[in-house]
């Protein structure tokens, strides 16, 4: 009896570690959903400032990295100042279209810097928990396991003697 009530109590501590780190997975996958949808957010951003460049370019292209919309907002401004010095609302527009791209550069890169740096952190935690909770989840589990076998082990012993004593 004190045996079985042993196992049992292994059983229950096994059950709820194993629980908790259930309940620590899904916290994770949420996470981790959460972690998509503001990438697919930025991405979505990038395209569209990507989009605004193209539409500030005068020949289309699109620009590659934040540096080269930023350079490249900055050439068309430049360009386009020098062209229509004739007219100089053309000229303000241009100038306000080039400082709406860096502003939403910047945001973007602002944005992008920050979700990396929590992305980081949470790796950083999710690593902790795996070393702190499931190595001694595993060492439960091995115990748990060798208990069942010697459990059994002595519940065939057991039943062997009974059978003998039953017999003779």
């Amino acid at each position: 009896e004190n045996k079985a009530l042993s196992v049992a109590r292994e059983l229950v501590d096994s059950s709820q570690a194993i629980a908790w780190l259930r309940a620590e997975v899904s916290a994770q996958r949420e996470m981790e959903s959460e972690l998509e949808e503001v990438q697919r957010h930025n991405g979505w951003l990038r395209q569209r400032l990507q989009d605004e460049a193209f539409l500030v370019k005068p020949h289309g292209g699109s620009a590659s990295s934040s540096q080269e919309v930023e350079s490249s907002t900055l050439g068309i401004a430049t360009a386009a100042l020098a062209e229509d010095r004739a007219s100089p609302a053309v000229a303000e527009l241009r100038s306000l279209q080039a400082s709406q791209a860096r502003a939403v550069n910047e945001a973007l890169q602002a944005a992008w810097e920050g979700e990396a740096r929590e992305h980081r952190v949470a790796q950083r935690k999710l690593r902790g928990l795996e070393t702190s909770c499931l190595a001694p989840a595993r060492q439960q589990l091995l115990r748990l396991a060798e208990l069942s076998k010697a459990w059994r082990r002595d519940l065939l012993r057991l039943k062997a003697v009974v059978d003998a004593e039953g017999c003779g």
